[in-house]
């Protein structure tokens, strides 16, 4: 079973993610022929046009689908995609226990077993394994002052992974959290949050579309914040034109001014290959093309392969694996209770011609995550750091470059604080005057001495001796050893 809804104003409709299941179901249809009978059902409303409409009928389309006529099966399982939907899917599928198996949402409820018994995710879109190497990231470097921006005119996705972000941070002591909701209309939004960020950190994280982070870097460029004193990071989802195509080169007259600014960004994304796909996934590409043009009468995608697609076709693959085993071991298990059954893909991993996926002990997926630099040569955007799927460790691919003058990470606060208020550095400028102030005495007494020498030679040589002479008593005099002396009350210099 799938519930869902086939319009195009989001990555999670089925025009675009049904076809990986059709096609995974006629797969396994056909490798698991007399063994297992697979059919699968669509809960679509056409009259349902988006994310939102979706999740206020979700109650209602699944309560007539469960109370209603229906097939009784050994084994009922909700496949697919969800959206704002999830916690009700999950709320009512818990409720009749029933396996529930999603390919996309990342929701954290799922990962509590007490509120999700029966759920498992093969999304390669999880908030603990982003949230890990975030927090990872700034652990690393000692980052401990955060200021965080969110997007909100972008898809919904980067307020849900980014809070989640941000609530894992907060429960580890250390971290100072500073954040900002806006929906960057205008040149002084961005003005403002970079203002915030520079008073309080030197390190951003950006949560939002890629457009609009270009464009937060290019006005921290001409504030003068892209210097290697700040860093910023950022997160790809996976390549889709409702995120934004995240580069600097977008062939405008921004372009170099960009170009420099992403030297100072981070972007934490899956490994190039697990977006892709694999060659099984691209050899479909086409077939999945024309099942969305005939299937679901909506056009061919710009980008119809990509890691939520091939986490729809995975996620049926699996499902057979598990179970083909479970018959093959113990023909007696209870396929019809769903909290047993997701009990049976934790902890584990499965071989598949999409990927090898792993799902941890509470069942849901943890894929492979980098940390990714656009390199200052070449201007690509390349893997530096790569997190392992089981959490373990985050290996060194290559070495992260900074555009500081010396090389080196930002610290967590500059030497004369966010905004040069430390005492230190004002005693230290204090000094500096004071002593500026007594060489120049000491030069002006020495200029004027000299002046006054002169002077005395000539006007006085004929008539005066040349012994004691008197300008001011309180400042000037040269007794008979031939010396003269300034005294003031930072110095005394004298002349001989």
């Amino acid at each position: 079973m799938t519930l869902g809804y086939v319009y195009n104003d989001s990555g999670a409709s089925l025009a675009y993610l049904g076809p990986g299941l059709d096609v995974a179901v006629e797969e396994v249809q056909r490798t698991y022929h007399g063994v297992i009978n697979f059919r699968h059902t669509y809960l679509i409303d056409r009259n349902i046009l988006d994310c939102t409409a979706l999740a206020d009928s979700t109650e209602y389309m699944l309560s007539k689908w469960w109370y209603g006529p229906r097939l009784i099966a050994n084994f009922t399982a909700f496949v697919g995609p969800q959206c704002l939907e999830t916690r009700e899917v999950n709320r009512l599928l818990s409720l009749w226990n029933v396996a529930f198996v999603t390919t996309i949402s990342g929701d954290p409820i799922l990962r509590d077993k007490t509120f999700s018994p029966t759920s498992l995710s093969t999304s390669s879109l999880t908030t603990i394994s982003y949230a890990h190497l975030f927090q990872a990231i700034l652990q690393r470097y000692n980052w401990r002052n955060i200021f965080a921006v969110f997007d909100i005119m972008s898809v919904i996705s980067y307020q849900i992974y980014g809070s989640a972000i941000l609530a894992r941070l907060t429960r580890h002591a250390g971290f100072v959290m500073t954040q900002r909701k806006l929906d960057f209309r205008t040149k002084a939004q961005y003005l403002s949050a970079l203002s915030d960020f520079k008073d309080v950190s030197r390190v951003c994280l950006f949560f939002g579309h890629a457009q609009r982070l270009r464009q937060f870097l290019v006005y921290a460029s001409e504030e003068g914040m892209t210097n290697g004193e700040y860093v910023y990071l950022a997160m790809e989802l996976n390549p889709s034109p409702l995120l934004g195509n995240l580069t600097w080169r977008y062939g405008d007259a921004s372009d170099q001014i960009a170009r420099a600014a992403f030297q100072s960004l981070l972007v934490i994304q899956p490994p190039t290959e697990s977006v892709i796909g694999s060659v099984k996934i691209r050899k479909l590409e086409r077939e999945f093309m024309r099942r969305t043009v005939e299937d679901f009468g909506l056009p061919i995608p710009k980008k119809p392969v990509n890691a939520l697609l091939a986490a729809n076709y995975a996620a049926v693959l699996i499902v057979a694996i598990v179970l083909n085993e479970t018959l093959s071991r113990d023909s007696s298990f209870p396929f019809s209770n769903g909290r047993e059954f997701a009990r049976l893909f934790r902890d584990r991993g499965f071989h598949t011609d999409v990927a090898d996926i792993y799902i941890d002990h509470v069942g849901e997926r943890q894929p492979n995550l980098t940390v990714a630099q656009f390199d200052r040569d070449s201007g690509e955007l390349t893997p530096r750091l790569l997190q392992l799927a089981d959490l373990s460790r985050v290996l060194e691919l290559s070495q992260l470059r900074w555009p500081s003058g010396n090389g080196a990470p930002p610290p967590n606060t500059p030497l004369c604080g966010y905004r040069n208020e430390r005492s230190s550095c004002q005693g230290s400028a204090t000094s500096w005057t004071q002593g500026f102030g007594v060489i120049g005495a000491f030069v002006s007494c020495l200029i004027g001495v000299r002046l006054v020498f002169l002077l005395k030679k000539r006007l006085f040589a004929k008539d005066r001796k040349a012994s004691d002479f008197w300008l001011d008593a309180t400042w000037l005099h040269s007794p008979p050893s031939g010396r003269c002396c300034f005294t003031s009350s930072l110095v005394r210099l004298c002349y001989y």
